[in-house]
């Protein structure tokens, strides 16, 4: 294993993997964390906007009027039977004892019959006065007469002193009963209470007032009997049920005694986790804080109040798929990494050439390429995402800006709409001259087209006739002044400035505010066409004076438009201009669409019809009911659109509510061109890498090719190719080296014809090295030589008998190496051949055999010769089979590398006795015969004395093989 992991490989496989791998996992973990934070940025978000909104809906008025009117409109208490009705209220005073007292109406102002204790039984009758009375004051300043009010008023200012008496100094009376659905903080019998009542409607009239109802319902709640946490336990249990439905849970804590009052059932009920609440909100350094795995928003209940309330967000979702998406990066690059390491090893031990150098140069250049492109591709998404983030939010600021607009134009829609009223009302009426017919006609028709609301018209100083039903006689005999001061003006005469003093003897004292107002210098119908506007007990209007002459005597008119109407007037005309989006459609991608929705009982939306209202209705009645800003995104007819939904604090009854809508659709085609823009450069990166790999790889491989077709063709043997060498870097100096090796290798080969084979096979880097010491072999040693060799080169030339001696050495070689022995040495005429293998055959069976061939090749060679000519020769052949010594022999300048031994000697011996063969002339000793008496017919041959051995030595004569050769 230690060639794998080498400095070398190590260094490499740290460049190549190791580090794309590492810069991977960086880079995938950043937009890991990146996601996170976006994620955590939407939840910071929603829960700010949580804790903005419990600001409002924490406080006991506010959780007062919910309760009232979840039992009103939720559970239609007016609508149950009396029996109903007892139980709830008398299962309400158990849990809270004398802490509610109700009051039930029926459609006629009965009461219901209620036998409970919780009914206000004693001052029932004072209520029900009260309470019609109060009920139809409501109607007169919503522009709505009801029949029969006169009897019903008279009645009420009868026991108006009385019922004061019962509430104290802290409110009128009329505070109470002409506001309702509103919580009144005042006394009852002494004891501090609120106070809220309503009708229960069932249907309504053109100006927005009951016309048919269930019946009335009124609460007066006691705070001195009710627990102090009961407001914020009921905002706690009814998180998911109410009217607001929050998202997140709540908590109510006490940071004084470390205890909670109330948790949501979401949370954990354990002390442990409530104390380790409250040591971290108090150790708190940031708005939103963490604990556990929850993030943390506080309202502050109240200023003196030891009551926090918290949101808290669950963030375990988000952390858990951060965590797990975090394991699977790192276990996909310690897989990356092992998985590499593993084919590398793999394919190194198997010697897989199967990957061209072209390959593996642009497979290094793209894994190179990886490091950058990873790096591109992470801080493109960073980049993605943070432009997300800037467009939307860039998107807000506009539609914010936007909003600020539109508050500044609606203080400018009485101004701007004023001529346009007086010309369109002035259009109505017939050319002079001007009759009553023609100008009451003319202010009808001006009702009707919705440009005008009510009117009142003035002859010979007395109001002649009005369309504002429910007018008091107070209020007739005020207008009928103010008409008076219109008339006299025009006719140059000064009306005092104390004139209005003579109006409040009129005035009963509850309405003197009223008339205070209306006939102040701040509001002068003496300019005609011109809008004032007044305001009493919330109700805004309009006023604006006009003049006719009829029978030469001027004829003031005054018409009036409520602040409904003015806002209504302004809603269309921003809907149609559409200003928002006229303004911004020419400078940015960020165009912001303007719609109006209206909770005013059948007052148009613009548009009338949108998926928007359905969408968006929870959205856009919360922020009505509590005036705050929402924001998000919704879905419509498969298009996402940011909305912006806000009251505008400058409208008096913001009975409208603007709704801005931007499409999400460029902000998501600029994310899909940054997108594009990113797979690109990265494209392009990948390409150039590509490219770069490809032309290095050209201009590396050319030379390198040129150079393996050179080693190509001497692998097949072909030692004359000669490179051109060209420059002087490595691939120039690799040339010139390739040469030189071809040179040598050339001078190799011609010096190997000098050499024996086992001189070579010594030589070799992965010979024996215990041949060069020495080793006792078994082996069967073959001498051939030439007969009278010595007589032949004294009667032949010497070039011919070197012809005759290289032809037939040259023709005994390749028969001992074919026959699996080699030969060790020439000496002169003769050959000594060595064979020591034991497959596929035994060693003397194959020299055996080597010699029958040296036979018949020396008999076809002197056939040859004969028939050009030349002279014959004759050889013999001894063969003797047993141990000898191998081993290098001379000194360190000049060795051989040779066997040694009596075998040898005896080889040698068997050769020259071969000369007395009556056969083939192979002689061999009596241990090779031993080997291959099965193989082969011998004659035994006479004793043969052998110097060095003590005996003579019986020798054999071989004559033939058994079978045929190629079955021995």
């Amino acid at each position: 294993m230690k060639q794998y992991f080498n400095l070398q490989n190590l260094f490499l496989f740290a460049i190549i993997v190791v580090l794309p791998v590492c810069v991977a996992f960086y880079s995938l973990n950043n937009m890991i964390e990146e996601q996170y934070n976006a994620t955590r940025e939407l939840i910071s978000h929603d829960l700010k906007q949580q804790v903005a909104n419990i600001e409002t809906t924490s406080s006991t008025i506010y959780q007062i009027k919910d309760f009232f009117t979840s039992l009103l409109d939720d559970k239609k208490i007016c609508r149950q039977k009396p029996e109903v009705i007892k139980d709830f209220i008398e299962k309400t005073d158990k849990n809270y004892p004398n802490a509610f007292k109700w009051i039930f109406l029926d459609e006629n102002f009965n009461d219901l019959k209620i036998n409970s204790r919780c009914i206000l039984q004693t001052s029932l009758k004072l209520w029900k006065i009260c309470l019609k009375g109060g009920l139809y004051f409501y109607y007169i300043n919503t522009g709505f007469q009801p029949d029969g009010y006169q009897p019903v008023i008279k009645e009420y200012h009868d026991k108006r002193a009385l019922f004061q008496k019962l509430t104290g100094d802290t409110a009128k009376p009329e505070h109470i009963f002409e506001n309702k659905n509103s919580v009144i903080l005042t006394k009852w019998l002494g004891k501090k209470c609120y106070i809220i009542w309503n009708e229960d409607a069932l249907t309504y009239t053109q100006f927005k007032t009951s016309k048919e109802i269930a019946g009335l319902f009124v609460l007066l709640v006691f705070p001195e009997y009710l627990p102090e946490n009961i407001w914020y336990k009921r905002l706690v249990v009814r998180r998911k049920t109410s009217y607001d439905k929050y998202k997140f849970p709540i908590a109510t804590i006490n940071i004084t005694n470390n205890k909670g009052f109330e948790l949501d059932s979401e949370l954990p009920k354990d002390e442990a986790f409530v104390s380790g609440l409250i040591d971290t909100y108090n150790k708190r350094t940031n708005e939103l804080f963490e604990y556990k795995n929850y993030l943390i928003g506080t309202t502050v209940a109240k200023e003196e109040s030891e009551i926090r309330i918290l949101s808290l967000a669950d963030m375990s979702n988000a952390l858990r798929k951060k965590t797990n998406m975090q394991i699977m990066l790192l276990i996909t690059c310690i897989f990356l990494v092992i998985t590499t390491v593993s084919i590398t090893i793999y394919l190194k031990s198997i010697k897989f050439i199967g990957i061209s150098l072209r390959q593996r140069i642009a497979t290094i250049f793209l894994i190179a390429m990886i490091i950058p492109l990873i790096s591109l591709i992470s801080i493109g998404k960073i980049f993605i995402a943070h432009e997300e983030g800037r467009l939307k939010e860039s998107a807000y600021v506009k539609m914010r800006n936007g909003l600020e607009a539109l508050s500044m134009h609606y203080k400018d829609t009485p101004r701007l709409i004023e001529n346009d009223t007086y010309e369109k009302i002035k259009s109505n009426f017939n050319k002079p001259p001007y009759t009553i017919e023609s100008v009451l006609a003319g202010l009808k028709k001006s009702i009707d087209d919705g440009i005008i609301q009510e009117y009142i018209f003035f002859k010979d100083e007395k109001i002649h006739t009005t369309s504002w039903k429910n007018i008091t006689p107070l209020m007739e005999k005020t207008f009928q002044l103010m008409g008076n001061k219109i008339a006299e003006l025009e006719e140059g005469t000064n009306i005092k400035k104390d004139s209005n003093s003579n109006v409040k003897k009129y005035v009963d004292s509850e309405l003197s505010d009223y008339i205070d107002n209306i006939t102040s210098d701040n509001f002068d119908l003496s300019r005609p066409s011109h809008l004032r506007h007044t305001v009493f007990n919330d109700i805004h209007r309009y006023f604006m004076s006009l003049k006719c002459v009829i029978d030469d005597k001027i004829c003031p008119i005054i018409v009036y438009l409520s602040d409904d109407l003015i806002e209504q007037n302004f809603a269309k005309r921003e809907f149609i201009a559409n200003n928002l989006a006229a303004q911004e459609l020419s400078k940015s991608l960020i165009v912001p669409e303007l719609s109006f929705y209206t909770t005013l009982p059948g007052a148009e939306k613009y548009p009338q019809e949108s998926p928007i209202w359905t969408n968006l209705k929870d959205v856009l009645d919360r922020s009505q009911k509590l005036k705050i800003e929402e924001t998000g995104i919704v879905n419509i007819e498969n298009e996402n659109f940011l909305y912006l939904v806000k009251p505008l604090f400058s409208m008096n009854t913001q009975s409208y509510l603007p709704c801005l809508l931007t499409s999400t659709k460029p902000i998501e085609k600029r994310i899909r061109d940054v997108g594009i823009l990113l797979f690109a450069l990265s494209a392009f990166a990948l390409l150039g890498s590509i490219l770069l790999s490809f032309a290095l790889s050209s201009s590396l491989l050319v030379p390198i090719k040129k150079i393996d077709s050179a080693a190509q063709q001497v692998g097949k043997g072909n030692l004359d190719v000669v490179l051109q060498e060209e420059g002087n870097d490595e691939l120039g100096r690799l040339s010139v080296t390739f040469n030189e090796m071809v040179k040598g290798l050339r001078e190799r080969e011609k010096m190997e014809a000098y050499v024996s084979d086992s001189v070579l096979e010594a030589v070799k880097d992965n010979s024996d090295q215990s041949v060069h010491i020495g080793k006792n072999i078994e082996t069967t040693i073959l001498f051939s030589d030439i007969r009278n060799f010595t007589g032949l080169s004294e009667s032949n030339t010497p070039d011919k008998v070197f012809e005759v001696l290289n032809e037939f050495l040259g023709g005994v070689e390749p028969i001992i190496r074919i026959n699996h022995g080699r030969v060790d040495k020439f000496i002169g005429d003769a050959v000594m051949a060595i064979f020591h293998h034991t497959s596929p055959e035994h060693h003397a069976l194959s020299a055996i055999k080597a010699a029958v061939k040296i036979k018949e090749f020396v008999s076809i060679m002197n056939k040859e010769r004969t028939q050009k000519g030349l002279f014959p020769i004759e050889i013999g052949i001894g063969i003797s089979t047993g141990q000898v010594l191998l081993g290098d022999v001379g000194s360190k300048h000049r060795k051989d590398l040779t066997v040694i031994g009596d075998e040898v000697n005896l080889a040698s011996r068997l050769e020259n006795a071969s000369k007395q063969g009556h056969h083939t002339k192979i002689i061999f000793s009596g241990q090779t015969l031993k080997i291959i008496e099965n193989y082969v017919e011998a004659e035994k041959m006479p004793f043969e004395e052998i110097r060095g051995k003590k005996n003579a030595v019986q020798i054999y004569e071989f004559i033939k093989f058994k079978n045929s050769p190629k079955e021995v």
